[in-house]
């Protein structure tokens, strides 16, 4: 079921269905299970966005959900990413997986400044691709950042789709799914995952389909 999550292409079918179409419905599902924040009276409405580009049509899924249900928010481009700058979960080491973030993303000061920022993200697998990612949000003079992943917690490595880290490594095993300590980590004002049953809903739904999806 990952494969809809983060690793086929959007324009790829699987299963009969666009990977597209089942990644806005994840992002929908996301949004009803996290909606957007409230805010303060005066204050600018949130701002949505995505994390490039694998993050794009579940943000897309949660910004309609999200108009859907009467909250007021904008949908925006929050991060320039280098196209010439690999995956960088799969570097070997920390010190090239950190330099592979700050030389991919370029946070979008006159987005940013000022705003409620939610960030919807496919995944977190260490976590510290999205520490790094927050503090530049911050950094561009954000007032709040909350953050939106559409899959579950990875808690399990797995060798079929890609080499994950150990168990030991994994972000949500670090904290044992406590989301309070998470939080104060990645130094974000809120943290919602998609549940499992949410994930299985969501895929089901928009693909038509009830084949046995791999949900280890």
């Amino acid at each position: 079921i990952f494969e809809y999550v983060y690793f086929a292409r959007p324009d790829s079918r699987i299963f009969g269905e666009y990977v597209t179409k089942v990644r806005r419905e994840l992002g929908r599902q996301l949004a009803r299970e996290h909606p957007v924040p409230l805010v303060e009276d005066g204050d600018p409405p949130p701002v949505i966005i995505p994390i490039p580009e694998s993050a794009a049509h579940a943000t897309l899924g949660f910004h309609q959900e999200s108009v859907a249900q009467g909250r007021p928010c904008t949908l925006d481009l929050g991060f320039f990413r280098n196209p010439y700058v690999g995956r960088s979960f799969i570097s070997p080491s920390q010190e090239l997986r950190d330099l592979k973030v700050l030389c991919k993303f370029n946070p979008m000061e006159h987005v940013l400044k000022g705003k409620t920022v939610v960030v919807v993200d496919d995944s977190i697998v260490r976590g510290t691709t999205a520490k790094q990612l927050v503090g530049l949000i911050f950094s561009a003079g954000a007032k709040a950042v909350h953050l939106r992943i559409s899959s579950p917690p990875v808690t399990d490595p797995c060798f079929y789709g890609m080499d994950f880290p150990s168990k030991e490594e994994l972000f949500a095993n670090q904290y044992e799914g406590n989301i309070d300590e998470m939080c104060k980590w990645l130094r974000v004002d809120s943290l919602g995952y998609l549940t499992p049953e949410g994930l299985v809903e969501a895929a089901t739904k928009s693909s038509g389909t009830r084949h046995n999806f791999c949900r280890a």
